[in-house]
């Protein structure tokens, strides 16, 4: 009788979802730094893709949360001064009196044309940055991340051709997140 299925799944659903995953939940808290599997490893290999390429700072701090943040982007713009495509430059700010002032502001210079090694992003960021010519001021960078889309689409794009996602995560979170409250509104009778 369908009253009678009604009473035990509801009884199942309040066990599961009430009960249950709250528990779950609570243990986990609890347990989540729990030292007692001995000491962590830490391993300082660069991460590489299949192929033994190493991997820029944007590909791995977008594969360390899945997304792009501006410590990622500022981490390859030091890349790319280490591969020397570009310079970081200070510069130093008199002090007013003696007293007021005087902070460093530093600028990007950029010095080789040859990105032949560079990934798309890494295209794409040099282009967005140095659009106005050679050198840019670096507090003049703070308009720039309204480009992140675009260097978050290539990074994503790059990261599937090198096999460390099947599909762009923000995509399968979103599909997740949908049947998630399709779960909840329907009380997970799907």
């Amino acid at each position: 009788d369908f009253v009678t299925f009604l009473k035990i799944y509801g009884i199942i659903w309040i066990v599961l979802n009430i009960l249950l995953a709250p528990f779950i939940w609570i243990k986990y808290q609890q347990k989540k730094n729990n030292t007692n599997h001995g000491k962590h490893a830490v391993n300082f290999d660069i991460p590489k893709d299949k192929n033994g390429k190493i991997l820029t700072p944007m590909e791995a701090g977008i594969i360390d949360n899945t997304k792009l943040e501006q410590n990622d982007v500022m981490a390859t713009i030091f890349d790319l001064a280490i591969k020397k495509i570009i310079k970081i430059e200070e510069i130093e700010k008199k002090k007013t009196l003696g007293i007021f002032g005087g902070n460093s502001e530093y600028k990007l210079i950029r010095l080789n044309e040859d990105e032949s090694d560079l990934a798309s992003f890494e295209k794409t960021l040099l282009e967005k940055l140095f659009k106005g010519g050679k050198e840019i001021n670096m507090k003049d960078i703070k308009t720039f991340y309204t480009t992140f889309a675009k260097l978050e689409k290539e990074s994503f794009e790059s990261l599937i051709a090198k096999g460390f996602y099947t599909k762009n995560p923000k995509d399968q979170k979103a599909g997740l997140l949908i049947f998630g409250i399709i779960g909840v509104a329907t009380l997970n009778l799907i």
